[in-house]
């Protein structure tokens, strides 16, 4: 069986994001090179889920001769801080975190705790505050990206559901929380109107 598109996985996932540059020339701010986003990939840093976005979303220095920015009103190359910011929420916030390297794509292991709620203005320096929920999870068990087994844990209702292969069991918090998660799916608490995304269903014959 094929696997189905990122588009159909991530349905009304899409947010954006932008960088805000701080100017130490003329002390002025400017938001710059708006992308839209469907996941969203993280470094491993800190011991938590909400320590790594905090590292990717922190200010940025940039100095020295070959990092410079550019400032339209200075009309020159500059120091300037950048920083990360979400200028539009999505209702799905996928996160992968980077759990392969590059050179040798060797797996990065380990447990990195997660929560089954996720503040976002918290985190992310977004443009509004929103709670999410965490709906699924994607876990690979391998030493590395060549080789290995992906499962999943998603929430329908109030039960968590583990997806592997042709099985389905259920399990409790206790067990997806205890997983070393490669991708998180957050739905938030209160969509708008126009990016609705419906929960997942219940497959038919699921342990009840």
């Amino acid at each position: 069986m094929s696997n189905p598109p990122l588009d159909v996985i991530c349905l009304g996932a899409a947010g954006e994001v932008h960088s805000r540059m701080f100017c130490f020339g003329c002390n002025t701010t400017s938001d710059t090179d708006h992308q839209p986003f469907k996941m969203l990939p993280v470094a491993i840093s800190g011991s938590t889920l909400v320590d790594a976005l905090k590292w990717h979303f922190k200010a940025e220095v940039m100095d020295g001769d070959d990092n410079l920015y550019f400032c339209e009103r200075c009309k020159g190359y500059r120091r300037a801080s950048k920083k990360l910011r979400l200028s539009a929420l999505p209702t799905l916030f996928v996160v992968q975190l980077k759990r392969f390297g590059t050179a040798d794509s060797s797996k990065i292991g380990g447990h990195i705790p997660f929560r089954d709620t996720l503040a976002l203005g918290g985190v992310a320096h977004a443009v509004g505050s929103a709670m999410y929920d965490l709906r699924a999870i994607v876990v690979h068990s391998g030493a590395s990206i060549h080789e290995g087994h992906y499962y999943a844990f998603v929430r329908c209702g109030a039960r968590w559901l583990k997806f592997d292969d042709e099985i389905v069991s259920e399990v409790s918090w206790e067990v997806v929380k205890a997983n070393e998660a490669y991708l998180l799916f957050y739905e938030i608490q209160q969509p708008q109107p126009e990016q609705e995304v419906q929960s997942p269903v219940c497959p038919t014959g699921a342990p009840s």
